[in-house]
């Protein structure tokens, strides 16, 4: 879970669906406490912010 404060960085194609081409964590834009691990050449999956799923940007922690 992103924690405040805690530095990130905003990729370019880091959309669900998109190929992720840094591994990492990364957080939805929409709900910071969803957080997920991502390798580089997965897809970016949706947010699954109380079990409805929505497409959303990600963000990599750094």
């Amino acid at each position: 879970m992103k924690q405040e404060g805690e530095p990130f960085e905003r990729l370019e194609n880091c959309e669900t669906g998109d190929i992720c081409s840094e591994s990492g964590r990364y957080f939805c834009d929409m709900h910071p406490y969803i957080e997920k691990y991502v390798s580089k050449g997965e897809r970016f999956p949706q947010c699954d912010q109380k079990g409805i799923p929505h497409k959303t940007s990600w963000n990599k922690l750094v």
